[in-house]
């Protein structure tokens, strides 16, 4: 995990409240942590949650790990 991060991004209808990490408690480098997100629904409709898995100085190239999570806030 050296020098990998995620990228996160949210749509209009959410707020990122919270962006914690905890790092590792082995020692070794490059271990990985763990990351949290809390977050805050401010728009009724379909919303979505997205990260990228990278080192933030590369390009993307399509083969990143990656997530998406489609949120339907009713009211």
């Amino acid at each position: 995990t050296t020098g990998y991060s995620w990228n996160v991004s949210v749509t209009s209808g959410l707020n990122i409240t919270n962006d914690t990490y905890i790092p590792p408690t082995s020692g070794l480098v490059g271990a990985g942590g763990i990351h949290t997100w809390s977050i805050l629904t401010t728009k009724t409709g379909l919303q979505e949650f997205s990260g990228i898995y990278m080192r933030p100085w590369e390009n993307v190239t399509g083969n990143e790990t990656s997530y998406l999570l489609k949120v339907d806030v009713t009211g």
